[in-house]
Formats: C-alpha cells, sequence, structure tokens
C-alpha cells in the first residue's frame, strides 16, 4: 500500500464511525417524531408515516442520482436481475423493516422499539453460522445470550409471570429484528457492485412506491399542526 493510502485508512475509518453515530442518532430521532405523531391525535397510522417518510427519501435518493450518478443509475434500471432484487430488498427489506419499528412504537414507545431491533444483530449471527455450517465462537454466543436475556428483561422487566409490554408489541418487536437482519444481509452484493447510495436509493423508492400503494395516503385524513407537520 502507497504512503498516501496508508494515511487515508485512519481518515476513512474515522469518517465511518461518524457516519455510524450520526445514522444512529438520525433514526434515534425518526423514532421520536414518530412517536409524537402517532400520539398526538393527528390521526396518521404506522403505515402512513413509513409511506411519506420512505417516498419522500427514495424521492430524493433519485434526484440525487439523477445529478451526480446517472450512468450507474441507468445501468441498475437497464440491468433486470438487479431490479428484480432491488425489489426484494425495498420491499422485504427497508419496508418491512421500517413499517414494523414504527408499529412497535405505536404499541410500546421509541426507546422500547428501538431496543427490540437491536436483536436483529443476534439475528444475522444466527443466520450467519447456519449458513457458514459452524458454531459460533465463545463471544459470539455469550452475545447471544446477553441479547435474548435483554429482549426478555425488555418484555417481563424482570417478573417473568407477566408481560411488561403488549404482546402484539413483543411480536412485531421481533418482527423488527428479522427484518433489520434481512436488510442487512440481503444486499450484500449489490452494494459492492453498485455502491451503498445507489442500492439505498433504488430500495427506498420502490418500499415506497409499495408503501404509498398499501396507504393511500391521499385517501387519510388527517389534521397536522406546525409541529406534526416539521415532525413528519
Amino acid at each position: 500500500m502507497s504512503a498516501q493510502g496508508q494515511a487515508a485508512r485512519p481518515q476513512h475509518f474515522v469518517r465511518g464511525v461518524a457516519c455510524t453515530l450520526l445514522g444512529g442518532t438520525l433514526w434515534g430521532f425518526s423514532g421520536a417524531c414518530a412517536q409524537f405523531l402517532l400520539a398526538g391525535g393527528y390521526g396518521l397510522s404506522p403505515l402512513f408515516i413509513t409511506s411519506v417518510r420512505m417516498l419522500g427519501a427514495g424521492l430524493l435518493f433519485l434526484a440525487y442520482m439523477l445529478a451526480a450518478k446517472r450512468g450507474v443509475l441507468k445501468a441498475m434500471l437497464s440491468d433486470r436481475p438487479t431490479m428484480l432484487r432491488i425489489a426484494v430488498f425495498g420491499v422485504v427489506g427497508l419496508f418491512a423493516n421500517q413499517i414494523t419499528y414504527t408499529v412497535v412504537i405505536g404499541y410500546t414507545n421509541a426507546c422500547t422499539a428501538t431496543e427490540l431491533q437491536c436483536t436483529g444483530i443476534a439475528f444475522v449471527m444466527v443466520f450467519t453460522c447456519f449458513f457458514a455450517r459452524k458454531l459460533p465462537k465463545a463471544k459470539e454466543l455469550a452475545g447471544l445470550v446477553l441479547a435474548v436475556a435483554a429482549t426478555v428483561l425488555i418484555a417481563t422487566h424482570g417478573d417473568l409471570s407477566t408481560l411488561a409490554i403488549p404482546l402484539p408489541g413483543l411480536i412485531w418487536g421481533i418482527a423488527n429484528g428479522l427484518a433489520c437482519a434481512f436488510y442487512i444481509m440481503y444486499p450484500k452484493r449489490m452494494l459492492e457492485r453498485w455502491g451503498a447510495v445507489a442500492v439505498t436509493g433504488l430500495g427506498m423508492l420502490v418500499g415506497g412506491a409499495a408503501a404509498t400503494l398499501l396507504a393511500q395516503p391521499w385517501a387519510a385524513q388527517v389534521s397536522l399542526d406546525g409541529g406534526g407537520a416539521a415532525a413528519l
């Protein structure tokens, strides 16, 4: 590796850590906004919020790709196998993750929903070990045990004789973890070929279109004040 490449690696790593922290912060903020909207008497459903958020994000990604990645976008759109995989990623991955997360917020709160979503990392480990046909390492197994224990504590608050959160919230939370694991693992090859912006952008656009067809937000009866509009 050249001296320039060696010098760039620490900077590249720091940028990655910064993006991770910012991504987590924005995700948490979006969850708090969803909780505010669901509890604010605006008449918004989880599906409505998800459709607006995903379609809006998809259109912003599309505008960026048309301006800066037109060649990549054209190549992806003309590659039928890629677009089929994008459709699966957008609907089964991104849309499923977004809608289940918002549904859990409706049953519980943004904090609990985010904690339950973190079970997705444990599912990633289980699926990786299964497909690789190998047992988890000791530290990985310990992480799995801790993840399961944390989920039990969230669901029961330490009293195993009762649930501290609604059962539908727990079930949707586990579904959210599975959807999270899927959208992390499924697009690996597409990310390597096309890049994160293009794959995420088209996935958001396709998933947002599917969500919009289901939600039909144009027919919803909603009443937004300034705070509700800002949160949405």
